[in-house]
């Protein structure tokens, strides 16, 4: 592609001058403001804030040497020929003027009366024209620079933020219509003068949203203009890296990369997914031939309805060995519906997301005929195996989830990795750097010594200021590697149990795929109330299986990552791993930290069974107490609950929990009394469960003990069978009967019954349902659990990074 300056007889294609409009005044009164600060419906920017503070501290990387000319290889030829177009007086004034080095719409941003405002409409307009005379790109439409900071783009869930980028560039919209959040193609801010946070942490919102809102997104490119000094951001789940700062007039051929490049080069080099595309329900009800469209073409893709399904190949299973992928054969999924997207908006970290999903092959059934799959998409640590692997080396067992397929995701015939594919082998400079300090007015002091912030902090109205993160303990950002899977089982998390005899089976069934895992040198390490289905199976070996390996190791051979942060989700992890100490009760002294090995996945399952105890006061129904109670807690059960389950600071719960095995009287006293009416009939198996892992920790001897824990599951299912289900509950169970026949498959998410009140998009991964909500839905006096919210509150994160 190249451009030549054509003569006056041929003019220059003409880009829409975009003006701004006028901000409209809104008046609010106080109560007004309290209430949209305090909404029950709408996340606030200050929660998506401290989010992802937390979750992207030591992970933003700046200053990357080469950064722009490897993200965007824009031929030199094209780079040069836009130049000279923007320096041609045809048509009208020129773009740029080569005299005074400057771009010719731009404003005096050293004037006294320069605002922010007054940036956005000539960078549009020079962005649109570049883009025009870049040429027509055969990959997409073409890219539409735009401006609308006052009004937040149109999400397809109603939690988003009130956030609102004060330049888009957007694909497939009209000129005359705002770019809602999956159409933008590239999130811009504006640095503001009197801002005190930096104008990155805003890109990080909006990138952030872009994941929430777009599952065809592998990584997001972000821009800032501060002044006249431009950085340019990726977002993947890495982590951020950004480039060296460049300024738009002294450097008018590096803008010209970059707009250039966001308009020529292919989407997949531009953070779209190409292997994942969208076709009309239509077509399989009148049996066409299925269109594939990148969901930017698609205006009307509505991802809570049906009228649009993603389209995805997967590697075949091997006929000889369906363990196996096959190198060539593919097969076609239709994703259905999802089942947890929330960790999709996740930046740093796995970014699993999850659907119900159907064969193509078999669309042409009912739908009630068709075999439905679970669809698992992830970015996993490059030193871990891939979860497919360990369900392959593991094989077909009881109590363990059943896998289809799985393999790394392609793009553009290489395996899809942040490091290859997206940042293209660039690498940090220097440390990580803080994204939440406060941008201060400061003035610097030319002889003060290079290393004291306090007097080298700039006025920043010019640029970021991000300092370094001097930490031992911070790590280099670690590759990822997009995968997929595809699992032929599912279900309903355990917490759906209709009765107490349901859990008692699906515990026990999942507990002998832990012991069949383990003898096939796997351990698991992550089990936790999302991660132990119930099939609605009767027959004893699959009434509950087990799922989610990614975390599982092979344990003989494994060796500790020296950053391989806890493994698990931390209410129900045991206090060994939590704390890294060994049990009081073991009557000798142990110098090694503990290892991960069985007894502490046992210990997981022992917490579940504990927690649903407390929690349930019948099929589906969480226990009132436990929702409506507000903080501080007051009773003896709210205590209890929080402190083994839901204390914010660790130390309460490694303490906490370590008592009950400690301390004899503990579990007697103040456990047992506490277990809900409905679960009663499970007080013996938990004392029971509990001598157990009493004994084996007082003797550090695990051998047998998944035998003797299945053997006390056995006991208390012989004993509840007899137990007749008189026990007032049948409506309840009856319609979670029907709810699960209308569902037809279960759901792996585990969020609260609350709706209105969450965080959209949601956070790091998840862990269990929080007791504190009050605005669960009545029925019957009671509070029952929903189906998941498209968007889930937020949870404590799981240890892995």
């Amino acid at each position: 592609m190249s451009y030549t300056t054509p003569p006056k007889s041929a003019p220059l294609p003409k880009a829409p001058q975009f003006v701004l409009p006028n901000t409209p005044r809104v008046k609010r009164s106080h109560s007004q403001y309290a209430s949209q600060q305090h909404s029950s419906f709408h996340t606030l920017v200050g929660e998506v804030d401290a989010q992802l503070r937390a979750q992207l501290h030591g992970a933003i990387y700046i200053d990357t040497p080469g950064f722009l000319e490897q993200i965007f290889p824009v031929d030199a030829t094209l780079i040069d020929d836009i130049f000279t177009a923007c320096c041609s007086p045809y048509p009208g004034s020129p773009q740029y003027d080569e005299t005074r080095e400057c771009w010719t719409a731009f404003p005096d941003v050293e004037s006294e009366n320069f605002a922010e405002k007054a940036l956005y409409a000539p960078f549009v307009n020079v962005a649109n024209f570049v883009t025009a005379v870049s040429g027509e790109n055969l990959d997409h439409p073409p890219v539409l620079w735009s401006s609308h900071p006052h009004h937040p783009p149109s999400s397809w869930t109603d939690h988003a933020a009130d956030m609102k980028p004060d330049i888009v560039a957007s694909l497939g919209i009209p000129r005359d219509e705002r770019p809602p959040w999956r159409f933008i193609h590239v999130p811009m801010e504006v640095k503001k003068s009197s801002s005190p946070t930096a104008a990155l942490l805003q890109i990080l919102q909006y990138q952030r949203q872009i994941f929430h809102e777009s599952h065809d997104r592998r990584f997001i490119i972000g821009i800032t203009l501060a002044k006249t000094n431009i950085s340019v951001y990726i977002a993947d789940r890495s982590g951020i890296l950004g480039s060296d700062k460049f300024d738009l007039h002294q450097d008018p051929k590096s803008l010209i990369r970059l707009i250039a490049g966001i308009q020529t080069l292919p989407l997949s080099r531009l953070g779209w997914d190409p292997t994942m595309r969208l076709v009309s329900s239509a077509v399989f009800e009148e049996n066409l031939t299925p269109s594939r469209q990148w969901s930017f073409m698609v205006k009307d893709y509505d991802p809570k309805a049906t009228n649009y399904y993603w389209i995805v190949d997967m590697p075949k299973p091997r006929d000889d060995d369906r363990m196996k992928m096959s190198d060539t054969a593919v097969e076609t999924f239709v994703l259905a519906s999802w089942v947890s997207i929330s960790r999709g908006a996740t930046i740093l970290g796995r970014g699993t997301r999850v659907w119900k999903a159907w064969k193509k092959d078999e669309m042409h059934l009912p739908k009630n005929k068709r075999t439905i799959h679970i669809f698992k998409d992830t970015w996993r640590d490059e030193r871990r195996s891939l979860e497919g692997e360990m369900y392959a080396l593991i094989g077909e067992q009881e109590g363990v989830a059943k896998m289809h397929s799985y393999g790394i995701v392609k793009v553009d015939g290489e395996d899809d990795t942040t490091f290859t594919l997206i940042r293209r082998q660039l690498r940090p400079a220097g440390l990580p750097r803080h994204v939440d300090i406060y941008q201060k007015r400061v003035t610097p002091s030319i002889e003060s010594p290079l290393g004291d912030l306090s007097v080298q902090i700039k006025y920043v109205i010019d640029e970021d200021f991000l300092p370094p993160i001097e930490s031992e303990d911070d790590y280099p950002p670690r590759n990822k590697i997009h995968s997929r899977l595809v699992l032929a089982t599912y279900g309903w998390s355990v917490k759906r149990f209709l009765s107490c005899l349901e859990l008692v089976q699906a515990l026990k069934d999942a507990i002998t795929g832990h012991r069949n895992s383990y003898r096939q040198g796997i351990l698991h390490r992550d089990v936790s109330l999302g991660n132990v289905l119930i099939t609605g199976k009767k027959e004893p070996g699959n009434r509950g299986v087990l799922i989610d390996y990614d975390n599982s190791i092979e344990y003989k051979t494994h060796e500790t990552i020296e950053d391989d942060a806890l493994s698990g989700t931390e209410p129900f992890i045991s206090p060994e791993i939590l704390g890294k100490e060994h049990m009081s009760c073991v009557p000798y002294d142990l110098d090694d930290e503990p290892k991960h090995d069985a007894v502490h996945d046992l210990e997981s399952f022992f917490w579940v069974l504990l927690y649903l105890s407390f929690v349930r006061s019948g099929p589906c129904i969480r226990r009132e107490e436990l929702i409506s109670a507000p903080l501080p807690v007051k009773t003896r059960l709210q205590r209890s609950f929080v402190r083994l389950f839901e204390a914010p600071n660790r130390d309460v719960l490694i303490i906490s929990k370590q008592k009950v095995f400690d301390v004899d009287r503990v579990l007697k006293k103040d456990i047992l009394p506490l277990i809900s009416p409905f679960c009663s009939p499970l007080t013996c198996l938990i004392s029971e469960f509990h001598g157990i892992l009493h004994e084996a920790y007082k003797s550090y001897s695990f051998e047998g003990i998944h035998d003797k824990v299945i053997a006390a599951f056995e006991r208390a299912e012989l004993s509840l069978v007899h137990q007749p289900l008189d026990d007032g509950y049948n409506d309840l169970r009856k319609e979670e009967e029907e709810r699960r026949k209308v569902d037809g498959v279960g759901s792996w998410d585990v969020n609260s019954p609350r709706k209105d009140r969450v965080l959209a998009p949601a956070t790091v991964e998840s862990q269990a349902d929080s007791p504190t909500s009050s605005w669960a839905p009545r029925f019957n006096g009671q509070v029952p659990d929903e189906p998941p919210s498209p968007t889930p509150k937020p949870k404590r994160a799981k240890h892995s990074r």
